[in-house]
């Protein structure tokens, strides 16, 4: 008997649900000096960076939520999720990392600085935690 097929399993980085919020990779024509080997590499170091801007998102979604921005969000989602879900549209550039803010945080560079130390701080630790010990036989 045939195993139902999961369509996770074809192709996990399309149409598949992910832990963290996705963006998308904005179409690039290629051009005709690259190969295309060197454009696969290319178009995957794009696509590896939207899924960096995906993370960090979740991650300030995460911080908003330590902090309880949720309870008040415009979004009412967010207040009955009991988490920050909530985004800006992603090809809103007009304050610097707009898109990677929750709706929650107001555009005000003396709050969204101090949660970006806070992540950065906190980003750092958990690579500190993380880092293999000295001889134990990887290489760096």
């Amino acid at each position: 008997m045939d195993e139902p097929e999961n369509p996770d399993s074809k192709n996990p980085g399309e149409d598949a649900k992910s832990w963290y919020p996705r963006f998308k990779v904005p179409p690039m024509e290629p051009v005709t000096w690259r190969t295309e080997e060197q454009q696969a590499i290319f178009d995957r170091g794009r696509a590896e960076y939207c899924e960096m801007l995906g993370i960090y998102l979740l991650l300030f979604q995460a911080l908003c939520t330590h902090h309880g921005f949720h309870r008040t969000c415009r979004i009412g989602k967010c207040r009955r999720s009991g988490r920050c879900c909530g985004r800006r549209p992603e090809d809103d550039w007009t304050f610097p990392l707009k898109p990677l803010i929750p709706p929650c945080v107001p555009l005000d560079a003396e709050v969204i600085e101090p949660l970006r130390d806070e992540l950065r701080h906190a980003v750092k630790g958990g690579a500190a935690e993380n880092r293999p010990e000295e001889g134990d036989g990887e290489d760096r």
